[in-house]
């Protein structure tokens, strides 16, 4: 995919501080923004946006950009969970199987509240995601027991995720 956005305009409108992820603007690009200020907003699912000439970007995404000069060719995972956190150490270039690793917490519409916990019946089933495939863990009394089951498959068959 062909960026419109090169690496030398990025550093024209911003400077990026590694240690603390953030982008500062460089020069005013608009009536509302200033120079010296820090760019960006959160979104609604907590990633931080910045807008660039009329486009919008992740800023984990161009803090890769800005730091190495190429687009990541994969997903850029935050290694901390944070989505936030932008700190170059803490992102690292990943495939989407190993970004979903790192995977932390339950969807909202979760039966059972907990990651890879399902209701089946009057039970609780265990599985997770690996290779593209799902691995039945098995059937437990509690969406607890499932979800130790589930922890223990994660540390042992995850090791992008963090726990």
């Amino acid at each position: 995919m062909e960026h419109p956005l090169t690496h030398e305009r990025l550093k024209e409108l911003f400077s990026y501080n590694p240690n603390t992820g953030l982008f500062t603007r460089l020069v005013a690009t608009a009536n509302r923004t200033y120079v010296g200020e820090i760019a960006g907003y959160q979104n609604t699912i907590g990633y931080t946006i910045l807008r660039v000439d009329y486009k919008i970007y992740y800023a984990h995404r161009l803090a890769w950009f800005y730091m190495t000069g190429e687009w990541p060719s994969k997903h850029i995972d935050h290694i901390d969970g944070k989505k936030s956190n932008n700190c170059f150490a803490n992102l690292r270039n990943a495939s989407q199987a190993e970004n979903m690793q790192n995977v932390t917490k339950a969807r909202k519409d979760s039966s059972s509240g907990f990651l890879g916990v399902f209701k089946n019946r009057n039970k609780w089933t265990a599985c997770i995601g690996i290779d593209g495939k799902l691995k039945y863990l098995g059937i437990f009394n509690t969406p607890e027991l499932a979800s130790e089951a589930y922890l223990a498959a994660k540390r042992e068959l995850h090791p992008f995720g963090i726990l």
